[in-house]
């Protein structure tokens, strides 16, 4: 069973601005290219998904996330058509 994770109240912002280690919600997919945005599906980038970034390479290359239990790479500008919600990790800490 998965626990509830809560997010925080922030504006939502894009995957492309993750930081190592953090944890997000995604809360929108695409707004771009349907063929592209098919593709972010198949990977399972969806709503309510929870995602992290893994580690991202030097000068704006690829980006390596954490979704569905695998990593799956994606470029600086798909990750960018992906609108997140912070995972509040003190409120993901008292849960535990």
């Amino acid at each position: 069973m998965r626990a509830s994770v809560e997010t925080t109240n922030l504006p939502a912002s894009r995957l492309s601005g993750l930081r190592s280690g953090e944890r997000a919600v995604i809360t929108d997919v695409c707004d771009g290219d349907p063929s592209i945005c098919h593709r972010l599906h198949l990977l399972g980038f969806t709503c309510g998904r929870e995602v992290s970034l893994v580690r991202r390479a030097p000068f704006h290359g690829p980006m390596v996330f954490r979704v569905c239990d695998a990593e799956m790479c994606l470029r600086e500008s798909q990750a960018t058509m992906i609108k997140i919600s912070m995972i509040d990790a003190g409120a993901a800490l008292r849960a535990a």
